[in-house]
């Protein structure tokens, strides 16, 4: 998002969703380097409900932030929200190409605990059954 751009690395979603006078989101990623878990809390559940949210899961990176996987994947539950699981084995060396091994359901266990990957959180099982329909073509 543009409007970003501008403002301090500390403010929140919420801060800048008032702040722009947004009143809807359709679509969220979030990429927040292992961070992912505290800009969720930072955005307003209670006045906004984005159709889709991407982010990013690595255990590796957020086990020393006090959260894993399954933390971020119950919160975006609690918020309402359905989810497909895109895994990927671990990654071997950053900046180089990485292997993907699957989509599934949450809730789930990760292959292995190494892996990484993104949540795509949805508010309808409809739209579930939609996304894993078209991953698994």
């Amino acid at each position: 998002m543009r409007f970003l751009s501008h403002l301090s690395s500390s403010v929140t979603l919420a801060v800048a969703l008032e702040q722009h006078k947004i009143e809807q989101v359709h679509f969220l990623k979030i990429d927040a380097e292992g961070s992912d878990l505290f800009v969720l809390q930072g955005f307003p559940w209670d006045w906004i409900k984005p159709d889709v949210v991407v982010c990013e899961f690595e255990d590796d990176k957020t086990d020393a932030l006090g959260y894993r996987f399954r933390d971020l994947a119950d919160y975006l539950v609690s918020q309402g929200y359905e989810i497909l699981v895109s895994e990927w084995y671990p990654i071997k060396r950053y900046g180089t190409s990485h292997r993907w091994r699957r989509f599934v359901s949450y809730p789930c266990d990760l292959v292995d605990p190494h892996a990484w990957g993104n949540l795509i959180a949805v508010r309808s099982g409809d739209e579930l059954a939609r996304l894993r329909s078209l991953a698994n073509r």
